[in-house]
């Protein structure tokens, strides 16, 4: 690969070919890989899909979150990437993306969040808590790329990204 492709860091559903974890996120990810994506961009990755059905215990899942954003700081400092590209699902892991967002930010590299996960949407609407933290988790993000018209509906009225700065 030339060293002067444009590097890409990419966190979300990257694991391990024997994992039997899946769903939207592995398969977004991997399809963006397998696409013509990867061989104009040096695609940087981090894995952060579930470790196991059911979910493990809280401390298990803070301990590896600690790991990736450990990871994630370290590749923003080595490899300096162009953008980042994040893969939120609802709950821990949208915290998680917010504070790698917030992380890329103060190194002024973009941010485009991709997130997953449409009960978001109506615990946003129920809970001023829930809206708080997530327009908070967003904030560092330079883009919301939307799944569809709801999600774009919300990053326009809820966490008020501009028109051009949430593409479908």
């Amino acid at each position: 690969m030339k060293k002067n492709y444009k590097k890409i860091l990419i966190v979300g559903g990257f694991p391990s070919s024997n994992s039997r974890i899946y769903g939207g996120i592995v398969t977004s990810c991997v399809t963006l890989l397998r696409s013509s994506f990867s061989q104009k961009f040096k695609v940087l990755t981090i894995d952060s899909t579930q470790k196991s059905n059911p979910i493990p215990p809280l401390i298990v899942r803070l301990f590896y979150a600690g790991i990736r954003v450990c990871s994630f700081l370290i590749k923003l400092i080595a490899h300096r990437p162009k953008v980042v590209i994040l893969f939120p699902a609802i709950g821990a892991s949208l915290l998680e993306k917010g504070l790698m967002s917030w992380m890329a930010f103060l190194f002024r590299i973009p941010v485009f969040m991709f997130p997953r996960g449409g009960p978001l949407l109506d615990q946003v609407k129920q809970s001023s808590f829930t809206r708080l933290w997530v327009k908070w988790a967003f904030g560092g993000a330079s883009k919301v790329l939307c799944q569809g018209p709801a999600w774009k509906n919300f990053a326009l009225e809820t966490l008020k990204f501009s028109e051009q700065n949430c593409p479908i």
